[in-house]
């Protein structure tokens, strides 16, 4: 959508400078023009209230989403493939990192696959591979990165002492921390633990993995399923996309943070989890913020009924 047309749905507007208007603010009783408009060079538009409105506030109140802030050739279309990746992007603006679980009950059921996806559009990743434990825990605190463990069964679910238990744990939550000694001298040291995680394995999730995650379960193709092989799919656009996460890191950061999205229907862990992917949904505007609850309420139950098979 062009900035003629969100100019057009506003109040007061004024010019104040090249390609920058002030308006007043739909999302609250503005008298004195409190909306700042500005349109950069490649087309996208910019809005900030000084009155502390966010864009997506803004926006609702005038009809829009923040597609319509973006060229038309340059709308989030990818929304429901890029969900839990984008918000990694997001990061600095959470309190929780839920993990990424993606687990299957058997070999051959795609996990490495799907993770390679995921490690394409995600923040800062990084893979688990040739990184000793001591390394781990320095790049953690460093770099915040988005850390990729593959094959992880191998010692998630064998060894409880692996201190990459601690690591998972402890990182849910902003603020998460283990101490460890470091150095000739054992000094103690506290290592930040927070950041966006990926585990994929083989078996079943324990209840204190489970309750800080979001799955995906894999299972094996049937015959008679047809399926594109990830090494023929066009991987032109990649780059593209990570570009536009990246852009809407640096403009929407702040909104993000400040978001507060429906949780109703969510207790405890769950709300948790769900906040910061319902925010990102939410920013992504227009049918995203319904097809994300959808499949979290489709979520929900396969997972109930998974849970009530065990235990029956």
């Amino acid at each position: 959508m062009s900035v003629d047309n969100l100019l057009l749905r506003l109040d007061k507007v004024k010019p104040v400078g090249k390609c920058r208007w002030l308006a007043c603010c739909p999302a609250h009783a503005d008298k004195s023009p409190s909306l700042s408009i500005r349109e950069l060079d490649d087309g996208r538009v910019l809005v900030h209230c000084f009155g502390g409105c966010s864009s997506y506030s803004v926006l609702e109140a005038i009809g829009l989403t923040i597609n319509d802030l973006f060229p038309e050739h340059e709308h989030i279309h990818h929304a429901k493939c890029e969900r839990r990746p984008a918000f990694t992007w997001f990061i600095d603006g959470v309190h929780i990192a839920p993990l990424l679980i993606i687990r299957a009950p058997e070999s051959e059921c795609g996990k490495t696959t799907v993770k390679d996806v995921v490690q394409q559009f995600v923040r800062r990743p990084l893979s688990n591979e040739g990184v000793s434990i001591a390394a781990l825990f320095r790049v953690v605190e460093q770099e915040q990165p988005t850390l990729l463990l593959d094959d992880a069964d191998s010692w998630l679910l064998r060894d409880p002492n692996d201190e990459r238990h601690s690591l998972i744990n402890s990182g849910h939550k902003r603020g998460g921390r283990v101490l460890r000694c470091v150095g000739d001298n054992h000094d103690l040291k506290a290592f930040s633990t927070f950041c966006a995680k990926v585990i994929a394995f083989i078996g079943k999730s324990r209840d204190t993995l489970h309750n800080r995650s979001i799955e995906i379960v894999l299972r094996r193709k049937m015959a008679g399923e047809k399926i594109t092989p990830l090494r023929n799919a066009d991987r032109s656009g990649y780059d593209t996309l990570r570009a536009k996460l990246a852009r809407m890191e640096e403009d929407y950061l702040d909104t993000i943070a400040n978001a507060r999205p429906d949780l109703s229907g969510f207790d405890n862990r769950a709300a948790d989890n769900w906040e910061p992917l319902l925010a990102v949904a939410d920013l992504a505007g227009g049918e995203w913020r319904c097809k994300l609850r959808e499949l979290i309420r489709s979520m929900r139950e396969q997972d109930k009924f998974r849970r009530d098979v065990v235990t029956k």
